[in-house]
């Protein structure tokens, strides 16, 4: 070859690697943990230094954590646990930003902070003009976090803060990232303002002071981002302070709406977060928390978790700031929602900058409304829909179909679709479970009609009218074009699957769905459930244990679940359509005996 273009061809691979090393990345701790399709998506701030086994197992339901760093040496073998029982889950590292308890030395149970407590120097600590040291939460003094701090061998609070981090914590292997709290852009506040931020025996400024804080607080953030790379997250609690958020995924509003963003008033902590979501680092991962003294405040947690649901954010409820370690969990919480169809919008006026209103969502299984008003609001609906059925607010959840709602002030719902299936082939009088594509439960459905004999197979038309109709399984399974027929196992027979050339009767392929010895019996749908142009083939016995598999056309397995104990048996039938109208098709699985 050409030596002159070997090395244009050099050249070109040189630039081309360049560009992607130069590229943002996405955090490599949280590839296939982000379930955009999965709403609502709950969050757990558990600040407790260990995790009993009772605890690990309650926890593992939720999406996100954020756990103390202490968890790590005190119940290292639970937080194991943690990602064995839920492999999707994000658990972030909690350590405070600017402080350390004061009784640190004599706690056993304190590991990570004794070590880190080492690392400070004398001058570190932030004092008042007579060298008192300061505190802003009781059992804890705060350290000198700015670029004014006496330097030792070159390092500050604000370096050394971020290498403990990686090598004490995230070195472990045991976290996707860090979660700083008390990110602030002011602590003139503290102390009435009283603080000599550069040991020099005088009083600054709060501007200086303020000004030197968001200095030294930079230093750390750029120091985080240096050091943790693409590798985890850091998420931070505190302030949604602008010049911070490009170093960070996200942040926490607390104690939502949070009163120290702006007035605290609801529409104004929503303008915080969209403009934090837009200069955060990728992935985004920001946090509603909101808190109440009353685990039975069901109107406080249907604010925040529809506030959550408008947002994308992820939802935390809990007691309060100086709580944050229950394992409360609500009836809202065991919907599957599914994938949002579109953005939060106001059905009673303009949206811009979210003033006070009703705010609506819709999502492939239902949709939520927000009453944002201090008053209470009359809602009439565009459809009806189905309410909740729970155990713990039973008059806002009774199952009950709705044409209008009658929401307080502040005061949230989730709304179930009303899935009216057409045309579709299925057992009269059986009860059906929904799934969605990726196998996630939606809900239950079934329908009678006393003019037919039980288990029927009717299909319903536009009208509502039911009609006899045969099973039809046939679909392009291999992508020839052409439609090919996938027969059931009947009961004694093996239970192979077998594909038949539609157009010529011929059998082009079969492969076991369940091991030889399983003679109960196959029932069979074909669809394209993950649209990638070949349709899937779905199966569950006739008769046994509740086992579903979906498999292509080569008899590999994409995917499987027992829909029910494992120690079931019944009889089962399975059928696939679209059935919330989101172009994504859903699986039925009846059961019966």
């Amino acid at each position: 070859m050409n030596k002159r273009w070997l090395k244009v061809e050099f050249n070109i691979i040189a630039f081309i690697f360049f560009v992607w090393l130069a590229s943002p990345n996405e955090c490599s701790a949280l590839v296939g943990k982000i379930q955009e399709n999965k709403n609502p998506r709950l969050a757990n701030y558990y600040l407790k230094w260990s995790l009993s086994d009772a605890e690990t197992e309650k926890l593992a339901k939720w999406d996100l954590l954020i756990l103390d760093m202490e968890v790590q040496e005190n119940s290292r073998s639970n937080l194991i646990k943690l990602r064995q029982l839920n492999p999707n889950i994000i658990i972030l590292a909690y350590i405070t930003s600017e402080e350390i308890r004061s009784d640190i030395i004599n706690n056993r149970d304190a590991k990570l902070r004794r070590i880190l407590f080492n690392e400070i120097r004398e001058n570190w600590w932030l004092n008042d003009n007579l060298s008192n040291r300061l505190s802003s939460w009781p059992n804890t003094w705060l350290i000198n976090l700015t670029n004014q701090a006496p330097a030792s061998d070159g390092e500050r609070w604000n370096t050394i803060l971020p290498k403990f981090v990686k090598n004490n914590i995230l070195s472990s292997g045991l976290w996707d990232g860090v979660f700083y709290d008390n990110i602030w852009h002011d602590i003139s506040w503290i102390n009435k303002g009283i603080i000599d931020i550069n040991n020099d025996g005088s009083i600054e400024s709060s501007a200086e002071i303020n000004s030197q804080w968001i200095d030294g607080v930079m230093t750390m953030l750029k120091n985080s981002q240096l050091l943790f790379g693409d590798d985890f997250v850091i998420m931070a609690n505190g302030s949604s302070y602008d010049r911070y958020q490009p170093y960070s995924n996200g942040i926490m509003f607390e104690n939502f709406p949070t009163p120290w963003e702006k007035s605290g008033r609801w529409q104004e902590v929503l303008q915080s977060y969209f403009r934090v979501k837009e200069l955060n680092k990728k992935p985004h991962l920001s946090v509603i928390n909101s808190s109440s003294k009353n685990e039975k405040d069901y109107l406080k947690m249907r604010n925040g978790l529809v506030s959550s649901l408008l947002t994308d954010a992820y939802f935390s409820f809990d007691y309060d700031m100086t709580d944050h370690g229950q394992t409360w969990w609500y009836d809202e919480y065991d919907y599957y929602l599914g994938a949002p169809l579109n953005e939060a919008y106001r059905t009673d006026g303009p949206g811009v900058d979210y003033p006070q209103g009703i705010w609506r969502r819709d999502f492939a299984n239902g949709s939520v409304y927000l009453n944002s008003y201090y008053q209470e609001k009359i809602v009439v609906l565009p459809n009806r829909f189905r309410k909740l059925s729970g155990s713990q607010d039973n008059i806002v959840n009774d199952g009950g179909l709705v044409s209008y709602l009658v929401l307080g002030p502040g005061d949230g719902i989730l709304l179930k679709n009303i899935f009216e299936i057409y045309n579709l082939g299925l057992l009269n009088n059986v009860n059906y479970e929904i799934y969605s594509h990726d196998l996630k439960k939606i809900r239950n459905y079934s329908f009678f009609n006393k003019y037919y004999k039980n288990l029927s197979r009717l299909a319903l038309d536009k009208n509502g009218e039911a009609k006899s109709t045969a099973k039809n399984i046939s679909a392009d399974v291999n992508g020839d074009k052409k439609s090919e027929k996938i027969y059931d196992a009947n009961f004694g027979k093996e239970s192979n699957i077998n594909i038949i050339d539609a157009a010529r009767n011929k059998l082009i392929g079969s492969f076991p769905a369940y091991n030889k010895e399983f003679r109960c019996g196959l029932r069979v749908a074909v669809a394209d459930i993950d649209n990638d142009g070949l349709a899937e083939i779905i199966t569950v016995p006739a008769y046994g244990g509740p086992h579903l598999k979906i498999f292509d056309h080569k008899g590999r397995l994409k995917g499987e679940i027992f829909f029910n104990s494992k120690n079931l048996r019944a009889n089962y039938d399975v059928a696939v359509a679209d059935v919330n109208n989101d172009n994504l098709m859903e699986i039925l699985i009846g059961i019966y005996n």
